[in-house]
């Protein structure tokens, strides 16, 4: 049986996660700034704890889609698709589910290295556990830099790749004509 397009969950997962990312990476550079400023200080704590929630909503959402996938075969690439296209927008894919995991997981362990004890909130409705052998060391402020660090670069990469992948899919729309993201479409 041929699949002409991907079924409603994954469509809906698809989009949700996509804004949810826009979002929480125009926030998250923005936080980064705010914070150093004193008249922007407190909106960016603000914004903090709902950045923390929307990434703990992100991760979850991603691995309920990432399930989803190795249940629902996806659809045919377009037939007009080179073997090396096809291999690039696999890759893609690959990686992009590997960093919409790994920036939120990155987020988590630094909350739980940080050395100011804030509790996560789960948009308010529950404490998010931190991750506890992390939490429990006495000397974190090295390993709280790293994933400070590797949060911010795995953002950057995430943005880098969504913009080749929205291009990617402008191309195929505008140029092939080959109504590839009809597939992902509701």
């Amino acid at each position: 049986m041929k699949i002409e397009k991907y079924n409603n969950i994954a469509i809906i997962l698809h989009w949700l996660i996509a804004i949810i990312i826009i979002l929480q990476l125009g926030c998250g550079l923005w936080m980064t700034d705010a914070i150093k400023n004193e008249e922007t200080r407190k909106v960016a704590y603000e914004f903090y704890k709902y950045h923390k929630s929307f990434g703990l909503l992100i991760l979850i959402l991603s691995l309920t889609r990432l399930i989803w996938r190795f249940y629902h075969k996806p659809p045919q690439m377009p037939k007009n698709m080179t073997k090396i296209e096809i291999f690039l927008a696999n890759s893609t894919h690959i990686i992009l589910y590997f960093l919409i995991i790994a920036i939120p997981f990155s987020g988590w362990l630094m909350t739980s290295s940080s050395s100011f004890g804030i509790a996560t909130m789960f948009f308010g409705l529950f404490e998010w556990p931190q991750i506890s052998f992390i939490a429990e060391l006495s000397n974190k402020e090295e390993l709280n830099k790293i994933f400070n660090i590797s949060h911010a670069l795995i953002s950057r990469l995430l943005i880098f790749l969504l913009i080749l992948h929205i291009l990617a899919a402008l191309k195929h729309q505008f140029i092939n004509k080959d109504k590839l993201i009809n597939k992902i479409l509701p």
